[in-house]
């Protein structure tokens, strides 16, 4: 299995406060706050749902700026379950091609994942490396993972949420930002680092997320 890389969601940081101002949702394992229950009660919503994701998550890599499937889902998924995840890929490369012929955006490959953010100043540690967005207010962007798509929002973003937001092309309405910083609870507008929110491919129709999706995890950059 080494032709694709397994996801690594030891990436993902959450406040220790979460577990108390999350107190409606269940949060796993000290990282992310899962809205299985509510992505269920939304599954017109995405293309795949978190469980059909999670499952399918290990089988889906990069090849390039292109995202693939590994041979062995055939086995590991059912066919409903593989005809959701292709449908899944193949709309994310189609997403990802669009966005790379922004010449507004910039685009950054890492690990399992393909981020865009509008350009702009760049802020780096002294062995031009990026830093941490923790440690500033974080930045606007899409980022496609295959089995699903995490809207970034800087802390500027989140205290400023009106009529909605455009973030690397993708219109994002405000009853859609409402429900991140209500999912995110008290301590929303003091993340340092801004927020992520995760969504299934399908939440996004014709440039801009549906007024009704809701997301399937939230957490801090």
């Amino acid at each position: 299995m080494d032709m694709y890389r397994l996801k690594k969601s030891t990436r993902l940081v959450v406040l220790v406060a979460a577990a108390t101002v999350f107190a409606p949702v269940n949060a796993s394992a000290g990282t992310e706050t899962d809205l299985a229950e509510s992505t269920q009660n939304n599954a017109s919503q995405s293309s795949v749902s978190s469980e059909v994701a999670e499952k399918a998550d290990s089988y889906v890599f990069l090849q390039g700026d292109q995202f693939a499937i590994a041979r062995e889902a055939e086995s590991a998924l059912s066919q409903k379950e593989l005809q959701e995840i292709k449908n899944e890929v193949e709309t994310q490369n189609e997403r990802i091609s669009e966005a790379k012929a922004d010449s507004n955006l910039e685009m950054k490959v890492a690990g399992d994942s393909i981020t865009f953010w509008e350009k702009g100043p760049k802020i780096s540690s002294a062995d031009d490396d990026d830093i941490d967005p923790y440690f500033q207010e974080g930045r606007n962007g899409i980022e496609f993972h295959g089995t699903y798509v995490r809207v970034l929002l800087s802390k500027t973003t989140i205290n400023r949420v009106g009529g909605g937001v455009t973030i690397a092309g993708v219109w994002i309405p405000e009853p859609v930002l409402s429900k991140i910083l209500a999912t995110g609870g008290a301590i929303a507008g003091l993340a340092p680092g801004g927020m992520y929110a995760d969504y299934g491919i399908g939440s996004i129709v014709a440039g801009a997320f549906t007024h009704n999706a809701y997301p399937q995890r939230v957490g801090f950059q």
